[in-house]
């Protein structure tokens, strides 16, 4: 179904659409696609965003990627875009739900897996790994931006979460509070806890506290051998929020993994990190 949604991006040489996508029953998900007049070799894109994160967060590394190439942004179940028959429980936004939405919208927009390049960035990034995992989903190649690899609250969040959804206004400021205080570089990253107070001051309360109680103890290293796809993984040592330990641990665990520093976490959110994602591509045309 198509959706009226103003195109975030505007660029003049690719056409817009959105469309809500069915992914499970009584779950239909947002996507928005872009088809460049003259797309570029390289195949499609599938981008996942992260954490209740807004289109408009991605504009920067939008603009360079959907003028080049044919790019489908799907918004996760968490997200207030997402339409749900009935009421809605915790189990609904654990990570394998998510992941099976993915393979079944990948399925739904007619996306050849053997032609198309995943790009993720923190929960999203997650999201795409669970659904590579046993090869369920095979795309051609992922490029990971800042993985979250497990998750965990401190004691004060947790107990937020457990109050009713109508507490989010104390449930937003604790996780500003955790992230400003314990794992974002506020002095040299000003702008990454900008896009999170942005994203949690406007996401969908009762989504927020169902989407963390199913992830909270969640970790991504069980089954990481069974992906075969290439993958690279950028993170920055500036980002604590996504540590870079956790990273390179990633790298050495996926059968293919390619270790991608960046310089810091505003980096990996703008224009540059398409430079890196097209060496990336390149070298890995020249390997096969």
């Amino acid at each position: 179904m198509t959706t009226v949604f103003l195109d975030p991006v505007g660029c003049p040489d690719a056409a817009f659409t959105a469309r809500m996508v069915s992914s499970a029953p009584g779950v239909r998900l947002r996507v928005l696609s872009w088809r460049p007049q003259k797309p570029a070799p390289g195949g499609r894109i599938l981008f996942v965003p992260g954490w209740a994160s807004a289109v408009q967060g991605w504009v920067p590394v939008l603009r360079q990627l959907v003028c080049r190439w044919p790019v489908d942004y799907v918004e996760t179940r968490e997200k207030v875009s997402a339409e749900f028959d009935g009421s809605l429980t915790a189990s609904m936004f654990a990570l394998p739900a998510m992941a099976a939405d993915l393979v079944i919208v990948a399925k739904a927009l007619a996306m050849e897996p053997a032609e198309t390049v995943v790009i993720g960035s923190s929960l999203g990034a997650t999201v795409l790994l669970e659904a590579m995992k046993e090869s369920r989903f095979n795309p051609r190649a992922g490029f990971l931006i800042a993985p979250t690899c497990s998750f965990r609250f401190p004691p004060l969040t947790r107990a937020v979460l457990a109050l009713p959804s109508a507490s989010y206004h104390l449930l937003k400021h604790a996780v500003l509070y955790y992230l400003e205080h314990f794992r974002v570089d506020v002095e040299h990253e000003p702008e990454q806890m900008q896009r999170y107070r942005d994203t949690l001051l406007t996401a969908e309360p009762e989504r927020l506290k169902l989407s963390a109680q199913a992830v909270h103890g969640y970790s991504v290293w069980r089954g990481l051998k069974t992906v075969h796809v290439p993958i690279a993984v950028a993170h920055a040592d500036t980002d604590k929020l996504h540590t870079s330990s956790d990273a390179r641990r990633l790298v050495r665990l996926l059968p293919r993994g390619v270790d991608l520093r960046c310089p810091s976490n505003r980096h990996m959110h703008s224009a540059d990190i398409v430079k890196d994602l097209v060496r990336f591509a390149t070298a890995l045309e020249a390997s096969l």
